[in-house]
Formats: structure tokens, C-alpha cells, sequence
């Protein structure tokens, strides 16, 4: 099948962002994000409404870019920083003909760099669109020295919960994953959060239509399968239907019912995309 230039130019886009991306996570980045874009496409020429919108997924692809940049700056770990300041240290003294020039670039990537995590603090972290006070929110990301992502168990989550320190009103636990969607026939790529019960309630978002989660439904795995769609998604997969509730959903082959939709300002707690 010929593909559009549209496409074509969205999928460079995706092949030249690869570099962005930590060299561990390179080749999962590349393919969800193509696959994600491939399969908004798909949707949209299915549906004449959204022909329109095609162009709306440049500004995805711009996520995309954002979302690899991101994890550039949160694989790195204290000891591969400090790992190439005691190879630099090692190289001047060994030609202090270099140590000038060695010490105006140092000067000048930390400076970019502590500019441009500036502007990822304040510009994306920061604030959270719809959460009712975000001044107050703390995100806390964990690295293992091998660069991996530190996994935490519920029952962890449940000891850190209870014996939150004084000054904490309460903690969450999410975490972003790729979930294949499949609603009647029609199966695509979407992303979603895997989230703690209380996690609407501690942000302070409150439900459009229906209700968001209750503290009991993340207690025992499998008993309640529910989930609560983003406006944006309920708006652009089900056209806004207020008979969504009660729906079954199939996420990654296990049905869920839809027991509600966000708030329109809400946008979930990932700044590069928009669930």
C-alpha cells in the first residue's frame, strides 16, 4: 500500500528521534511509537470525521520526540555521570593543554543541561493540567544502578502508604504502559496507566460523567475489572457517547467496564502524551 507524504514524514519523524532515545531503550521506542502512529492513522482513515484531524498527529510525533528526550534524562544514573567526570579529570591532567577548552565546554554543557531540564521541570512536569493542586504534588522516579527502572510490589506500596511521613497526605502508584484496545472487532495501540485506587482521589480529579475509582478495587487482583477513560479519549474513541458507562472494554485481552471519564482538564500525569 502507497502511503501518504504525511505518513511518511511522521514515521521520519519517529526514525530520527530514535538517537534521542537512551541506547537501552532505543529499539522498544522506535516501535511503539511507530506502531502508535500507524495505528492512529488506520483509525482515522476509517472514519471520514477524522480525516481532518491527520494533521493533529504531528503534534504527536512531537510527543514522541519529547517522550525520548525525557527518557534521556531519567535512564542516566549518578554513577554514569560521575563515571565520565573521572574520565575527563583523568584526560586534562594527562594534556593540560586541553584544560581550558576542557573546562569552557564542561561549563557550557552544564549549563544546557541545567537549562533544558529547567524547562522540562516547569514546562511539563509542572504544573498538572485538572489536578487541584499541583504546587503540592511530588513525582519520585527510582533508578538501579544498571539503569533499570526500580519495579515496587503492591504490598510495598501499601507499607509506604501506611507509614507515610507526616507532611505527606497521601501516595500513589502508576505506571505507564502500551496497551492493545479492542472494542467490538476493532482492535488498535493505545497508551494508558496502570494506577493505584486512590490515585483520582489524592490528585483531586473528579469524574465528567460516572465515578473514578473506589479504594477497594485495587485491593485483589482481578476483582474488579474497571477502568476510567481520559475526555480526550472518550471524545476521540467512543465520539463522546454518555452511554459509555457500563461498556466492556478489552485492554492486553482481559475485559474491563468503563465506570467513567475524567475531567476535560485532566490529561493524566505523563507530560508527552495526551491519553
Amino acid at each position: 500500500m502507497k502511503r501518504s507524504p504525511l505518513l511518511r514524514l511522521l514515521l521520519a519523524i519517529i526514525d530520527a528521534g530514535w538517537w534521542l532515545a537512551p541506547p537501552s531503550r532505543r529499539r522498544e521506542w522506535r516501535r511503539q511509537w511507530r506502531a502508535d502512529i500507524l495505528h492512529e492513522w488506520q483509525w482515522l482513515a476509517r472514519h471520514p470525521r477524522g480525516i481532518g484531524d491527520r494533521a493533529s498527529l504531528l503534534v504527536r510525533a512531537g510527543g514522541a520526540l519529547r517522550h525520548a528526550f525525557w527518557l534521556r534524562f531519567h535512564v542516566r544514573s549518578l554513577e554514569m555521570i560521575t563515571q565520565d567526570l573521572r574520565y575527563g579529570w583523568r584526560l586534562m591532567v594527562r594534556k593540560p593543554g586541553l584544560t581550558c577548552v576542557a573546562v569552557l565546554t564542561l561549563g557550557l554543557g552544564i549549563g544546557n543541561n541545567a537549562i533544558v531540564y529547567s524547562w522540562i521541570e516547569s514546562g511539563l512536569r509542572r504544573p498538572l493540567p485538572g489536578v487541584a493542586d499541583p504546587g503540592r504534588v511530588v513525582i519520585l522516579d527510582g533508578m538501579t544502578g544498571t539503569r533499570d527502572t526500580v519495579a515496587i510490589s503492591y504490598p510495598d506500596f501499601v507499607d509506604y502508604r501506611a507509614r507515610k511521613p507526616v507532611g505527606v497526605d497521601d501516595i500513589v502508584a502508576y505506571t505507564l504502559v502500551a496497551m492493545s484496545l479492542r472494542v467490538g472487532d476493532e482492535s488498535q495501540r493505545v497508551w494508558g496507566q496502570l494506577v493505584s485506587g486512590n490515585y483520582f482521589d489524592a490528585l483531586g480529579v473528579r469524574a465528567a460523567i460516572g465515578r473514578t475509582f473506589a479504594p477497594e478495587e485495587d485491593r485483589t487482583p482481578g476483582r474488579y475489572p474497571v477502568v476510567v477513560l481520559s475526555y480526550r479519549f472518550w471524545q476521540h474513541h467512543f465520539d463522546g457517547d454518555p452511554n459509555v458507562l457500563g461498556r466492556i472494554v478489552t485492554l492486553n485481552g482481559h475485559a474491563f467496564t468503563v465506570i467513567g471519564v475524567a475531567g476535560p482538564a485532566f490529561r493524566g500525569n505523563e507530560p508527552f502524551l495526551s491519553m
